[in-house]
């Protein structure tokens, strides 16, 4: 194949992909050959926006009474919650105003509340049911979520669920 059949496939691909469009006048200029390849200029996709921003919560302590042996049911236990969520943070970042995102404080809050008004025998179960939860309560669009425990008596550290769910 010729050098002008390689940019020709090269040009018919590039237009092909659905995020960007490859300027047809600097695709028509010949001149270029097959060095400036790499120096295509694009337009502007129009289309719906692709950011995907996420905040965070790290390290989050939690007590509850869970497990299903009989010594985990005398006393709570001490949890970790590291979450991730993934939402539009636009609006928030450019007005500088609580309003546009998720307080911290409220979400804490909510998940302290989700863990302590129903009693699960699995951190399986507990997971699932505060990422259910974090989707009907916030606007977000995804939840990836790590929940931990310390448990007794075995030689790890710890064990736990992580989940990642997205919105319907």
């Amino acid at each position: 194949m010729n050098l002008n059949g390689l940019f020709a496939k090269l040009t018919s691909l590039i237009r092909s992909l659905p995020y960007a469009q490859a300027s047809d006048a600097h695709l028509r200029t010949r001149k270029l050959g097959f060095r400036s390849c790499s120096r295509f200029l694009f337009r502007k996709n129009t289309g719906p926006c692709n950011k995907i921003n996420q905040i965070f919560i790290s390290g989050l302590k939690l007590e509850t009474i869970i497990g299903i042996h009989a010594h985990e049911k005398l006393s709570p236990q001490q949890l970790s919650l590291d979450l991730t969520l993934t939402m539009d943070t636009t609006k928030a970042g450019k007005s500088d105003h609580l309003a546009d995102t998720i307080d911290y404080d409220v979400l804490i809050k909510c998940i302290h509340t989700w863990v302590n008004t129903k009693k699960f025998q699995l951190i399986e179960a507990l997971a699932h049911h505060l990422v259910d939860q974090l989707l009907m309560t916030f606007d977000i669009q995804q939840v990836e979520l790590r929940l931990s425990k310390f448990p007794d008596g075995l030689s790890v550290d710890r064990t736990g669920i992580m989940i990642t769910q997205q919105s319907d």
